[in-house]
């Protein structure tokens, strides 16, 4: 579908913006709902954008539910999210099938969860397998970096699997709004190790090439 490339730019203008230590809190935060407003206009997984934003919230940002509700910034942070992303749906009301076409009475169940999990992320290892193994050294290296960082991306990727197989029919190009996150930390992996070991980078360099068909 046309709409992924924009609504995958977004979700990164999103990070990046979440992600801007120079600016405050509530600058951050109101920012993101801003973006997810406007993304809303392009796909409904827009309201990913907020579900990453409150994996952020919870985990590097050291806030908690409770927290969150007496917050006033984040009510104001709902609130624009809420009324760009209504004014966007009247306008075209493209995603009202999601409430014939959904997976909620599918007979789900925990245990199919738990096999969902490696089959959603196999099309990644199988299309870009230098992608998902620089993506999993990545992972590893910021877990001894930065833990809540990787903890926040990892409780991300779950809720985003839960709602794939609980309320909504998964499709292979469901992964596509995920590779922002893994060439981002895998980026991370190929920078550490360039830094590092860069004559062990040239060797990577030519078994990537190899993979190019």
């Amino acid at each position: 579908a046309r709409d992924w490339i924009p609504a995958t730019f977004l979700f990164v203008l999103s990070v990046a913006a979440l992600t801007r230590a120079q600016w405050s809190f509530s600058k951050r935060f109101i920012a993101i709902s801003f973006i997810a407003g406007f993304a809303s206009g392009v796909s409904l997984m827009s309201g990913f954008i907020m579900i990453f934003s409150l994996c952020w919230y919870l985990v590097v940002e050291r806030h908690s539910i409770r927290e969150a509700f007496q917050e006033r910034i984040m009510y104001i942070v709902l609130v624009i999210f809420l009324v760009l992303s209504s004014v966007s749906i009247f306008i075209y009301p493209y995603g009202f099938h999601f409430a014939t076409d959904n997976s909620v009475a599918a007979g789900q169940t925990v245990g199919g969860l738990i096999r969902e999990f490696p089959l959603f992320f196999t099309p990644v290892l199988l299309a870009d397998p230098i992608l998902f193994l620089c993506f999993l050294i990545g992972a590893v290296l910021l877990t001894m970096k930065n833990r809540r960082l990787i903890l926040s991306i990892c409780l991300y990727l779950f809720v985003y699997v839960l709602i794939f197989y609980f309320l909504y029919h998964y499709e292979q190009r469901f992964l596509i709004y995920l590779y922002p996150i893994f060439s981002l930390i895998a980026g991370y992996a190929i920078e550490f190790l360039w830094q590092r070991r860069p004559l062990i980078m040239y060797r990577w360099i030519l078994m990537m090439l190899l993979f190019v068909p």
